[in-house]
């Protein structure tokens, strides 16, 4: 790791350090399943975010390795092999907290009579960690299996939530991510712009006050929602025009 200059070596271990702080959050969320039934609202967004900044630390750590990778010469071999026995290590624990994770939000969805809105919440993030994997993996049989595993389960997530309130939180949240998803992943605007349509509608049906209040400001949830509705919305006729134009230049 000579090739790494002081700056460089102190980013990866102030990732490494923080890593560990939050991991120690993840545990006690751990141990806390073990005992209830289920999380309550405040322990489930702990949850969320003790697994999200592990796993993205993790990554973070990843993609700096890899471009570093790219800007270095290795001219002495052992150091290259040095360099290569860290990566592989980064890349096996990357591997192991994903599996970890997924074993907790496993567990969870394994408990009798769990609310609609639990699962909607822990099939969401387990699609979500599904598509976390799929952009650091390079190898492309792994990829598009978790690009696929991410898939099913927000779409399961997705699902579940059309029988949650209009208005509950976890019905917006999977609404935004799904429809980013098939823009993402699958270049499907029509279906991107339909999901981010009808979440839109479902905030502006029970938000009222977005008509009639013009000093209410937004939350940030609400603005992804608009935002990411006013995106598509633009792309979605814009391509319907590009189509129209094809359709009068074969016809005349």
């Amino acid at each position: 790791m000579n090739n790494l200059s002081q700056g460089q070596l102190v980013q990866l271990s102030v990732n490494y350090e923080k890593m560990n702080c939050v991991y120690e959050e993840f545990n006690l969320m751990k141990q806390v399943i073990q005992f209830q039934q289920d999380l309550d609202h405040n322990e489930r967004s702990l949850l969320a975010y003790a697994s999200d900044t592990i796993l993205r630390q993790k990554i973070v750590t990843l993609d700096q390795l890899k471009e570093l990778e790219k800007q270095s010469e290795f001219s002495n071999i052992n150091k290259k092999k040095y360099f290569d026995s860290y990566k592989q290590t980064v890349i096996d624990e990357l591997f192991k907290l994903f599996k970890e994770i997924q074993e907790v939000l496993d567990h969870l969805l394994s408990k009798e009579n769990l609310k609609i809105s639990s699962k909607v919440f822990y099939l969401r993030l387990k699609g979500r960690y599904h598509k976390y994997l799929a952009n650091c993996i390079e190898q492309e049989d792994l990829k598009n299996l978790s690009i696929y595993c991410a898939f099913l389960f927000l779409s399961q997530s997705f699902e579940l939530a059309q029988s949650l309130r209009p208005c509950h939180y976890y019905r917006w949240a999977i609404g935004v991510s799904f429809s980013n998803f098939h823009y993402d992943y699958f270049n499907d605007l029509e279906k991107a712009y339909r999901i981010a349509k009808q979440t839109f509608e479902d905030m502006i049906n029970i938000c009222f006050y977005l008509d009639c209040n013009s000093d209410y400001k937004l939350t940030d949830l609400e603005n992804t929602i608009k935002n990411n509705y006013e995106f598509y919305k633009e792309k979605f006729e814009q391509a319907d025009k590009n189509q129209q134009i094809q359709i009068n230049h074969l016809i005349f």
